[in-house]
């Protein structure tokens, strides 16, 4: 039996399902946090997001990793084992990377419900970038630059969003989730006068 040490909430058999996925890597890299985090959902094929907070240096510490077909909850376990600013939880049947030291507040902004039919990720974070909540916190919170939206893999196979209402993560989990596999990056930037905010998919 493997226990799973990161925070499980609103489970259900589905993400479940996806911890105990095996993750396994051809060849061993050397990987910041982050980066071991998104290789080792993309190998298991699970979806989520992942939440980094920088300053003015750059989190340049890589540790070596290759997982060899173990569970991707025991990955994870040794991802956040070895750099304990981070903590990995699920939601709403993705799976999370977030900071030790707090949710960025931008990601907690409440979101009204919207519903979404398209073949592109693209469609549906323009969506959220529309909505006046988001105008709105993105002021209040002195964030420059919007969001920045980039598509990495676009899909000719229509998939739908329907979210009810909650925070914007558990918005981009809701399209992490409806669409597959597909795994959210948010990062915010506070270094002198710049304090800036990005999402890509």
């Amino acid at each position: 039996m493997v226990l799973f040490l990161g925070v499980l909430t609103t489970q259900n058999n589905a993400s479940s399902n996806n911890l105990e996925r095996a993750v396994f890597a051809e060849q061993e890299r050397s990987f910041t946090t982050a980066e071991a985090f998104h290789a080792s959902l993309n190998r298991a094929r699970v979806p989520g997001g992942m939440v980094t907070i920088v300053g003015c240096q750059e989190d340049t510490l890589k540790r070596n990793w290759k997982p060899q077909g173990q569970a991707l909850g025991q990955v994870l376990n040794e991802i956040v084992g070895a750099d304990r600013s981070y903590r990995w939880e699920t939601q709403d049947g993705a799976v999370n990377l977030l900071p030790t030291s707090g949710e960025p507040p931008l990601l907690q902004t409440r979101i009204g419900e919207f519903s979404i039919k398209t073949n592109s990720s693209l469609d549906a974070l323009s969506e959220l970038e529309k909505r006046t909540e988001m105008k709105e916190a993105m002021i209040n919170l002195h964030l420059q630059g919007g969001l920045t939206i980039i598509m990495y893999s676009p899909s000719p196979t229509e998939f739908s969003v329907r979210f009810k209402e909650g925070t914007l993560r558990q918005a981009l989990n809701a399209i992490a989730v409806s669409r597959g596999t597909d795994i959210w990056t948010y990062r915010e930037i506070h270094c002198g006068e710049r304090n800036e905010a990005t999402i890509k998919f």
